[in-house]
């Protein structure tokens, strides 16, 4: 595309932005991925706050609490601008807005802006529609039927308050078997057989607010049952045997030419004998009951397992003889299937109805208890506004009231509106348009309103907290149909020219999306008009490139080529999703070491660059963080975990069970193999196979006193249980956590990433005692029935770390560079409950498809439908956060197909469009690569255009230079000032070899013997390429090996000791007081002494102490020093290990006293 069509693609844009921000017209607008919307949003909030509205008559509705920040931000900050900078350049961006001329009032105004948004007691309206329900609420609480001053209950407590609900309605139900309670609860558990009342009480309780609204609409839960007895066809007075006695009534069936079927089917093959048979056996019953009981036999002469028509009734031979045959049993057939049908149509209304009778009863006690207590939850909010306003019309003052302030709505995200949510717009909306007389056309009129919706339907992607793209549909026309009523402006606007994504990779969105099979939900949606999906990238000429990586797949033979040192991860190397965070990792690592270059950017690829997006949360989301943790590759962590499957908290929970009932066997000895105390399985082992004592915790005690290793587990597990007895739960476990060094303990098992579960524990220890009396059984009790999951806010793009997250979190972000790996599994509805709109929403309840109804199952293929288009428009969402490169992978099971997956269609969309490579990838690139020099490419800095000479060349460092900035331990006292240039190329293999030793030396320790040599093998040929000369370093790996091996070094590298501890300080030397940073070899840690090894392997070893260089006695010194102020009253020792020897020299301590080196305290 040529520069003229890119200047004709943004003009076009910035016209269609100037339509939308129009204050004087009601707009709608459907916004691509990456269009500009929160632009736009912002810049009619700018146009109306110009047009001398009152701020305190605007309220902007968003999805997330993020996105009102950043509006708020966005638009604050150019409000604070506009109070700065000069009059020409005023002029320029408001002109900018709406291309009108400029007026000096219009400058004046813009320049009081900032201080008159500060001045609105609660800032502007830009919040989350449940934050501005919480804000009418509290105005209007007797209005809307609520306590005055009312709370809101966090997460933890309304898990427990649910929980607390179900206990007591199930109580209630055993105890009063009459009554109709007692009875759902016996249709529920007759029928739950593969599914857990709780979790299907569960589900019900997640839809809640959906259920009551259905509730509310039908008049009361005999109501509903009626009208869901009404959809089904049944009677809710009829019962499964009333069924088959009335199938079973001789005006229900043809007697006469049954029986003469059955006698011509005497005539036929044993088949043929033993269905005529069946048929004489249930004619020649005595009454109507007992043909009802033998129906089920009955059925069988006629219908499949399956429960289809038998596709023929008789051999070909009976056919010829009885011309009439055939059509008799088909008839009968029909009416047997027909019977069927309405069995398992009572039986759904049957099942549906118990299950719809027991929530109901669940949630009543719910909303009692929290009545009680004066409190509302997150769902509440919006369901009470939406009583207030949309319902009780009667409290017109309230609307009244509103009108004195509102004047003007804007919608963000609209895609994501919940049914709920959409009535409370419409009432907010009605009270807009026809708040007045005067028209749109009044434009100086200080009452002017409207109301601007953005959003798109291509993105809707939140059915599951209610967002519904058909009411986002109808609330279009319905806005456009009340502004045509009050003679007001309202236009549809369309945006689909992209800011963010180069055309490469929308391109490759637009050829993915023109298949029927794949855009349905999506095409028909824009605008309210069927079309075809396109966009037009403002960013013409860039480099954009789209990948397809051949696809992972298992295959039980082969053998993994490359080095793994996870070896805790319970997946085997040959799995194809260990394999596939491995090479996505390996790949990134290799981008980021090589400076690979980002050449839309014109810069260096850097970790915050790259996002990787996933469908669900699993196995391999934390396989690859961990990946890249063990890499060194920074990486957020995960978003969400469920508090209770963190190991460490189950580790603690653990721990507190043994102490309420320590003479539970297996609790006890996942305790005793835990962190807590650290067994080793061959201990384990020793004291329960063949022990004396019949429980584990007697035989503990036991052999206590013929072994040191149980006598500390054993007196731990006392001492813990007498603190117990005397502390709170949180006061027990941040005793525990501290002084019992037990956070160490999980953080080196489990690694740096527990600490928040460890955090989220304890809050949930000392939330739990504001609310209830302190006991440490309860308090286990209510953790570990509850899968309270944690949620944590990501930093990781201000950090620059690698994202790793699902595509719904990702939902507003964009990174320069995307990654789909989870491509394959197309989604599969297991829902059980099935959800019918008929006038009101009833939920059906399906446990198995074959027991389903024909309008069950409709149901049922209409909900299927419903998850796959939003599974096509979450691809939609996916590949739009990518800026300049996309890349899709995946891994394939056995049984996995990948026709209708992410991966299939966007493999069969990129086929015609992009090259194939050797490797089997696609690749799709756009834009004219640039040929550019290292020193002309920007990094994570802006560097002057051309460097001085002394940058590449060494250079003697002032003092004060020296003084400020971190130097190695070796250099305290001696006045070497020379400092290399960070750009001079002079490291060497000697260099390079010492670093892969340590290397070595940190990971080897930690593996089986026999898993060393292979570990290493492949940790060197990962380095190889760095070195010169390659031949040299093959004995690098017959050296550590043989340091390894020799029962002499075993102390060093025993389970106490730790590889590359990092140590910083400040010390006193011939300089003044300096800082200082070095990195400890190995540190061990015993209960009487700290003993300091340092590898040496760039030198021969020197034949006695004396021969040692100063600089390294010096080194020594320095971490002496400090490791004897970390561990206070332990002696420290310290030692060199030469390596090419080997032998561990260890170090006089009148050695290291003669180099005076003084530690700052304060360090």
């Amino acid at each position: 595309m040529s520069a003229f069509d890119s200047f004709t693609t943004v003009k076009k844009a910035i016209l269609n932005q100037r339509e939308a921000i129009n204050p004087f017209t009601s707009v709608w607008v459907v916004a691509s991925a990456g269009s500009g919307k929160t632009k736009v949003l912002i810049d009619r909030l700018l146009n109306l706050l110009l047009l001398d509205c009152d701020p305190r008559g605007l309220l902007c509705l968003t999805f997330t609490t993020a996105a009102a920040t950043e509006i708020s931000t966005r638009l604050l900050h150019i409000l604070s601008k506009w109070t700065i900078i000069s009059t020409d350049d005023l002029r320029q961006e408001l002109n900018l807005l709406d291309n009108r001329a400029v007026s000096q009032e219009r400058i004046n105004k813009a320049r009081r802006l900032f201080a008159e948004v500060l001045d609105i007691p609660g800032g502007l309206n830009i919040k989350t529609i449940h934050a501005f329900a919480h804000s009418l609420l509290l105005r209007f609480p007797l209005e809307a039927g609520i306590t005055p001053n009312f709370s809101l209950v966090d997460d933890r407590k309304k898990v427990s308050m649910l929980d607390d609900a179900q206990r007591f309605v199930l109580e209630l139900a055993c105890t009063e078997n009459d009554s109709a309670l007692a009875s759902a609860l016996s249709i529920v558990t007759e029928r739950a057989v593969e599914q857990n009342i709780s979790d299907l009480l569960k589900t019900m309780l997640f839809h809640r607010v959906r259920l009551m609204h259905s509730l509310e609409l039908a008049g009361g839960i005999e109501e509903i049952i009626a009208s869901l007895h009404d959809t089904l066809g049944t009677n809710a007075t009829d019962t499964d045997l009333s069924i088959r006695c009335n199938a079973s009534k001789d005006n229900a069936f043809d007697r006469k030419a049954l029986y003469d079927a059955a006698r011509a089917l005497e005539g036929g093959s044993k088949t043929d004998i033993k269905r005529a048979n069946t048929v004489f056996t249930w004619l020649a019953l005595p009454n109507v009951k007992a043909m009802a009981l033998a129906w089920d036999d009955y059925k069988r002469a006629f219908l499949t397992q399956e429960g289809g028509i038998l596709s023929r009734f008789a051999t070909k031979k009976i056919q010829n003889k009885a011309a009439s045959l055939v059509d008799n049993l088909t008839n009968e057939a029909k009416r047997i299937l027909a019977v069927e049908e309405m069995r398992k149509a009572l039986d759904t209304a049957s099942r549906s109805a118990a299950l719809i009778r027991l929530s109901v009863a669940v949630i009543s006690a719910y909303e009692k208890a929290k009545s009680r207590s004066g409190l509302l939850d997150f769902e509440d909010l919006v369901e009470r506004l939406r009583r207030l306003l949309a319902i009780k019309r009667k409290d017109a003052w309230v609307l009244f009231k509103l009108d004195n302030n509102l004047e003007h709505i804007l919608i963000d995200e609209a895609q994501d509106t919940s049914s709920a949510q959409w009535e409370i717009v419409r009432a907010l909306a009605d009270d807009i348009f026809f708040n007045g007389e005067n028209s749109v056309g009044d434009k100086e009129s200080k009452s002017l309103s409207s109301i601007f919706v953005v959003g798109d339907a291509k993105q809707s992607i939140y059915s599951f907290q209610g967002a519904d793209l058909e009411e986002f549909m109808n609330a279009r026309s319905y806005l456009a149909e009340r502004a045509k009523t009050a003679n007001k402006s309202f236009r549809n606007v369309e945006m689909n020219v992209s800011f963010r994504s180069t055309a490469a990779v929308l391109r490759a969105v637009d050829a993915v999306f023109s298949y029927d099979n794949v855009n349905h939900g999506l095409s028909d949606v824009i605008a309210g008009v069927k079309g075809k999906i396109t966009h037009q990238s403002s960013r013409i000429g860039q480099v954009g490139r789209v990948e397809i990586w051949p696809l992972i797949e298992a295959n039980e033979k082969e053998k993994s080529n490359y080095w793994s040192a996870l070896s805790s991860i319970t997946i085997v190397e040959k799995h194809p999703v260990r394999r596939l965070s491995q090479i996505i990792v390996q790949r990134i690592a290799d981008w980021l070491s090589s400076g690979k270059l980002l050449e839309a950017k014109n810069r260096l690829i850097r970790p915050g660059d790259i996002m990787i997006l996933v469908r669900r949360r699993g196995i391999f989301m934390t396989e690859l963080v961990r990946a890249f943790k063990f890499t060194g590759i920074p990486v957020g962590g995960v978003d969400r975990m469920v508090l209770t499957e963190h190991m460490a908290v189950r580790d603690l929970i653990a721990l507190g069970e043994v102490i309420l009932l320590p003479d539970d066997d297996l609790i006890l000895a996942t305790v005793l193999k835990s962190p807590l105390i650290g067994l080793k399985e061959e201990d384990l082992l020793d004291l329960a196979c063949g022990r004396q004592e019949h429980r584990l915790w007697s035989e503990l005690w036991r052999v206590a006193n013929k072994n040191i290793v149980f006598d500390k587990a054993a007196k731990k597990i006392a001492n813990w249980t007498i603190m117990a007895n005397r502390l709170h739960p949180y006061d027990f476990y941040q005793q525990l956590l501290s002084t019992e060094r037990v956070r160490e303990r999980l953080i080196s098992r489990y690694g740096v990433e527990c600490n928040d579960a460890i955090d989220e524990f304890l809050n949930h220890a000392l939330d739990y005692e504001h609310d209830n009396p302190p006991s440490l059984q309860s308090f286990l009790h209510t953790i570990t029935s509850s899968k309270y999951e944690v949620k944590r806010q990501s930093n990781s793009l201000e950090v620059n770390q690698v994202r790793v997250m699902t595509v719904h979190g990702a939902k507003g972000l964009q990174a320069p560079i995307v990654i789909l790996p989870d491509t394959i599994r197309a989604p599969q509805l297991r829902n059980t409950i099935i959800w019918h709109h008929d006038g009101i929403d009833i939920p059906l309840w399906l446990p198995s498809i074959s027991t389903a109804d024909n309008i069950s199952l409709a149901a049922r293929v209409r909900s299927q439908s419903v998850m796959e288009a939003e599974y096509q428009r979450l691809l939609y969402v996916a590949m739009t956060r990518a800026e300049d490169w996309l890349i899709f992978c995946g891994w394939k099971k056995k049984y996995d197909k990948i026709e209708k997956s992410w991966f299939g269609q966007a493999y069969l969309a990129m086929r015609s469009i992009a090259e194939e490579k050797e490797d089997g990838s696609l690749v799709l690139t756009t834009g004219e690569k640039l040929n550019l020099s290292q020193s002309s490419v920007i990094n994570t800095s802006q560097y002057p255009k051309s460097l001085p000479s002394w940058a590449h060349v060494s250079a003697i460092a002032s003092r004060k230079t020296i003084i400020s900035r971190s130097i190695a331990p070796s250099r305290l006292l001696v006045n070497d000032n020379i400092v290399n240039s960070p750009l001079q190329k002079n490291e060497s293999d000697q260099l390079k070899r010492g670093a892969l030793l340590h290397r070595l030396f940190q990971v080897l320790p930690n593996l089986e013997p026999k898993h060393r040599p292979e570990a290493g093998r492949a940790l060197i040929s990962r380095h190889i390429d760095t070195f010169s000369h390659p031949d040299r370093i093959h004995d690098c790996l017959e050296e550590v090996l043989l340091v390894l091996n020799d029962p002499e070094f075993a102390p060093v590298f025993a389970f106490n000791s730790r590889a590359e501890v990092p140590i910083i300080g400040q010390l006193l030397g011939p300089n003044g007081l300096q800082n200082f940073s070095g990195i400890i070899d190995r540190l061990v840690v015993c209960n009487k002494f700290i003993l300091i090894v340092d590898y040496k392997s760039n030198r021969s070893a020197p034949m006695s102490i004396s021969y040692v260089e100063e600089s390294y006695l010096q080194q020594m010194a320095a971490y002496r020093t400090l490791v004897s102020f970390l561990y206070p009253g332990r002696l420290v020792r310290c030692a060199f290990l030469w390596i090419s020897v080997p032998c561990l020299m260890p170090i006089p301590n009148d050695y290291l006293q003669n180099i005076m080196i003084h530690f700052d305290h304060n360090c």
